[in-house]
């Protein structure tokens, strides 16, 4: 019977399986509390064996190229923003592209309150630019990208899994 040893492991070669998960790329916006929670998504996709792609910083620039004339309701200029970093992110060499609606983040108080709500309009701007970017054609079928947007519940840590798995299962 023979051991794997630490020597032998880094000598392993990856299974095919594990190389072809390497390849998939997951393209994430630095968007509001999306970005305020990337460590977080960056450990979970890596721990999938998945690559992360960020979009770049927000600018006015970057909504003018990718975003413009994607917003489906008048909004705040983040939500706006939104439009450019899913505009930028279609342009990268990406499979996955998610970017979830953050329902709740805990809060770092304790005792008086229980968690911290996102605005609304913020947490459904995922949906709301996506319809955008599918008004005239499905842009992200055209490039071979999965959309995905899962209900995400931070402060609910028993519903997360949930609700990633359901968004991600097909992905």
């Amino acid at each position: 019977m023979s051991f794997l040893t630490f020597p032998k492991l880094l000598k392993r070669k990856p299974s095919s399986q594990e190389e072809s998960k390497k390849s998939i790329k997951v393209g994430i916006p630095k968007f509001l509390n999306i970005w305020g929670t990337a460590p977080f998504w960056v450990g979970f996709f890596e721990s999938l064996g998945l690559r992360v792609v960020f979009s770049s910083d927000t600018s006015e620039e970057q909504y003018r190229t990718y975003g413009k004339g994607r917003i489906t309701m008048d909004s705040c200029f983040p939500v706006k923003a939104l439009a450019g970093h899913i505009g930028e992110l279609l342009q990268k060499d990406i499979n996955i592209l998610f970017v979830p609606m953050i329902y709740s983040l805990p809060s770092f108080l304790k005792g008086h309150v229980l968690d911290t709500l996102c605005c609304t309009r913020v947490m459904m701007a995922p949906e709301n630019i996506k319809a955008g970017f599918l008004k005239e054609r499905d842009e992200f079928k055209e490039r071979g990208i999965k959309y995905v947007s899962p209900f995400v519940p931070f402060a609910e840590p028993e519903l997360l899994p949930k609700y990633l798995y359901e968004a991600l299962k097909d992905a």
